[in-house]
């Protein structure tokens, strides 16, 4: 029910005085520009290396990557007209001082061996069509503490990038992918949180059609829960 291919969550920022903005998207933030991050973040989830369940400081820089919560379905068949609900949360402890990299939702392409081609990138002018609010209208809502963050959702968006090199899998998946070809999709590098506990959350629809990738007709709700306990 759920294809491997697609995957989302989070996001922080900017909600009020007393939290850290986010890296404007332009900037190498922490030795690595937005679409590097990116690259990172998911060679490393579709190679094994990413806890499921904890952050992961990938290099020397105070960065972590955020793990996205295990959704429990709640109903909807995973079209476009009925979506399927996916609802998580998930409790992380990070360092004081400490950024994160969370991705808010990725298409990543792949070369298969059952003869199929390999997959399209979603076309630029067709992604803001595809991750909306559940309403049907407007952007995904995603909040920090309670408060909107994340305004310019788009201006985060990393344009279909090829991995260098690409991603060979160990094995097959259980529909004959062999590699991951290409990434896309909006992320953000978050400042560090000041001590405390934080609430993070996004719900979100993902709406991908024939239109954006031939054959399909993908619907799903995200609605994830992250609680962030940064340390005094």
């Amino acid at each position: 029910m759920y294809h491997a291919r697609i995957f989302r969550i989070g996001s922080s920022g900017q909600a009020g005085a007393q939290h850290p903005p986010l890296v404007p998207p332009g900037l190498i933030a922490y030795g690595k520009s937005l679409t590097e991050w990116t690259e990172a973040y998911w060679r490393l989830a579709l190679t094994g290396g990413l806890p499921a369940t904890e952050p992961y400081q990938p290099g020397p820089a105070p960065l972590v990557f955020m793990p996205i919560p295990q959704g429990e379905y709640l109903g909807g068949s995973f079209t476009t007209a009925d979506p399927g609900y996916l609802q998580g949360s998930i409790e992380v402890t990070i360092e004081q001082g400490t950024a994160f990299f969370l991705p808010c939702f990725s298409w990543i392409t792949e070369r298969y061996n059952t003869g199929q081609p390999d997959d399209p990138a979603i076309p630029n002018g067709r992604i803001q069509t595809v991750a909306i609010n559940p309403s049907g209208a407007g952007l995904p809502e995603v909040t920090l503490d309670g408060q909107p963050i994340l305004h310019n959702f788009w201006a985060h968006y990393v344009r279909p990038t090829e991995f260098d090199p690409i991603v060979g899998y160990s094995e097959p998946s259980s529909y004959g992918s062999i590699a991951a070809l290409e990434f896309q999709g909006v992320g953000f590098v978050a400042y560090p949180l000041p001590p405390g506990t934080h609430t993070l959350h996004l719900f979100e629809r993902l709406n991908i059609t024939n239109d954006d990738v031939p054959g399909y007709d993908l619907g799903i709700i995200y609605d994830n829960t992250w609680i962030i306990h940064v340390e005094e």
